[in-house]
């Protein structure tokens, strides 16, 4: 109780404000009356200006950390919204597929699409199996399949349809397939 730490701004005879850490010791005589103070007083502005810069750098460190955890809540909240979007498009584009494949696979007649001006093909329907024998996969795979198993005497004819196609701009017209 006898030992009083303070700190206090002054000003130094130049102007220029200090700050000085004080420590002040009672002396008290025998009978414990005070008989006086020992004081020793010491310039910390330069310690003082550090601590404080330090406090305002973590201060504006914590600002700058809530800031960028809130964007990154948000951000994540964002993502999450798009994930779940994404999911939601692709179980539609499934459930679609499904029903396409479905109404495909029961279609009477084999559903194909070819390159312009050639016969290699860029889709056929699953229910090419059942009806031509052969799996879609061999259509795709094999640029001439579909050319090669037309009944010869029928290839000629089939040649055309591109030209023809081009011309009128649909074409119908029946072939034989070879097994």
């Amino acid at each position: 109780k006898d030992l009083i730490d303070a700190m206090v701004r002054r000003r130094h005879r130049d102007g220029r404000s200090l700050v000085v850490s004080l420590r002040i010791a009672v002396i008290r005589d025998g009978s414990g009356v005070i008989a006086g103070f020992i004081t020793c007083s010491n310039d910390i502005t330069q310690r003082k200006l550090a601590e404080d810069a330090l406090v305002r750098a973590h201060a504006e460190l914590e600002q700058r950390i809530e800031e960028r955890t809130r964007d990154l809540w948000q951000t994540n909240a964002r993502l999450q919204e798009e994930i779940a979007e994404r999911l939601r498009a692709e179980a539609e584009l499934r459930a679609s597929r499904e029903r396409l494949d479905h109404l495909l696979l029961r279609s009477p007649g084999v559903l194909y699409s070819s390159g312009v001006g050639n016969f290699r093909s860029t889709f056929v329907s699953q229910n090419a199996a059942s009806v031509f024998g052969y799996p879609a996969r061999e259509f795709l795979d094999h640029p001439a399949f579909r050319l090669d198993h037309v009944h010869p005497d029928d290839r000629p004819r089939v040649q055309a349809f591109p030209g023809q196609v081009s011309r009128e701009g649909q074409h119908t017209a029946d072939y034989r397939f070879l097994h």
